[in-house]
């Protein structure tokens, strides 16, 4: 299997525990007739869903099971944090992308200790840009022993990932070794030997070669191979270039999806013509409510889960639809204007508002400014992606 296959594959499965863990806050559907979809209230609660609508038949066991939701920690037609939902997927997704490990956040009720300390641990250090005594004051009201805390629970999450692939290598070495063998022909030893090569061998075996596997088969700057405490680093340091960029980055571009229902419409037709259908059809929207803007993280209006075969596989539903062909990376490359619209999205709300660098050399940039050796240079790409100069006077706007 190629890496685009397998990114392919998990992204795919991922995807329908996103929905499914969509689709158990919307109530059953009171008549067999109704929608496959969870409409919105006008919830006032910035970052929350509101599921108030019926589903449809084929989706009442997904929308509706009573077990599931509570199995979810969801109350069926309470409010729904979007952007919680998009953390635990982004985190699910790039840890079994990159790790080999399934943190199951999508399918757990509750917050993984992990997720929470690595939110508390951000909160605490961003504000250090700011505090000037930010010492003494996590010294006096105790946000320093919480952080120490939070580090540890982060590390040993980490850590507990790279222990699990230690194991998993070795028992793999193990059953790969050579056992003493009758004596046999040349092509039957040929034979024999090419077979353990596909079982597994070195780091990078026929079961997986991910980021980590590839980080354990590299070498330090001592030629030795990398010790528990860099490939702790490497493990975090792709957790945090991966998880929250990504979830923000999903959870804006819905927010502005939902503000344009013509946008919705074109991104459905394009995935319904390049994936095939992907859910039944429900009755046009005659009078589209706006989202409610975000203070914070951003909110969104779910649509329950497909009726059967999940994300691009083709619903199936009562009308006796074509089933879709397979999703996978190639076909996800036809969804251009799909693609448009998270840029775009990413243009008005970038993951990263603002960046620092440091300057290890005096340099001068392109506009003819010093910079001085060791000057601390903050740029805002929230202002650059909306300067009328670059974008036009439209540059504030959804387009």
């Amino acid at each position: 299997m190629s890496f685009k296959q397998y990114v392919s594959e998990v992204f795919s499965a991922k995807a329908d525990l996103l929905l499914a863990r969509l689709a158990a806050a919307c109530p059953p559907g009171p008549t067999a007739t109704a929608a496959a979809d969870c409409a919105p209230s006008n919830a006032s609660v910035p970052s929350a869903v509101r599921a108030g609508s019926a589903a449809g038949p084929e989706v009442g066991a997904v929308c509706g099971g009573a077990a599931a939701a509570a199995a979810l920690g969801v109350v069926p037609g309470e409010a729904i944090d979007i952007q919680d939902v998009f953390y635990r997927f982004t985190l699910d997704a790039f840890c079994h992308i990159g790790f080999g490990t399934d943190p199951g956040c999508l399918s757990a009720a509750g917050r993984l200790p992990f997720a929470a300390a690595f939110d508390r641990a951000q909160r605490t250090t961003i504000t250090r840009f700011w505090v000037p005594c930010w010492r003494l004051r996590e010294a006096l009201d105790g946000r320093g022993r919480q952080l120490r805390r939070d580090v540890a629970t982060i590390r040993a999450f980490a850590a507990a990932i790279i222990a699990q692939r230690r194991s998993a290598l070795e028992t793999t070495r193990a059953a790969t070794q050579p056992q003493p063998q009758p004596e046999q022909d040349d092509d039957a030893d040929e034979i024999s030997q090419l077979q353990r090569a596909e079982v597994g061998g070195g780091s990078c075996g026929a079961a997986s070669c991910d980021l980590l596997d590839l980080f354990m088969s590299e070498e330090g700057p001592d030629g030795a191979p990398l010790g528990d405490a860099a490939l702790i680093d490497a493990v975090l340091n792709f957790i945090i270039a991966g998880r929250d960029t990504t979830a923000q980055a999903l959870s804006w571009t819905l927010y502005e999806v939902m503000r344009h229902p013509e946008v919705e419409s074109k991104i459905l037709s394009e995935a319904e013509a390049v994936l095939g259908p992907l859910r039944r059809p429900r009755p046009a929207d005659t009078n589209p409510r706006p989202a409610p803007a975000p203070s914070g993280p951003p909110g969104g209006d779910p649509t329950c889960a497909p009726a059967a075969g999940g994300v691009g596989q083709g619903g199936g539903g009562a009308g006796g639809e074509a089933a879709a062909a397979p999703l996978s990376y190639e076909r996800l490359q036809a969804l251009r204007y799909a693609r448009a619209v998270f840029l775009e999205g990413l243009r008005l709300h970038p993951s990263v508002p603002q960046d620092v660098k440091f300057a290890l050399c005096s340099d001068v940039l392109p506009c003819g400014t010093r910079v001085p050796a060791g000057a601390m240079v903050l740029y805002s790409a929230y202002a650059i992606n909306r300067m009328m100069e670059f974008w036009g006077p439209d540059a504030d706007e959804f387009r």
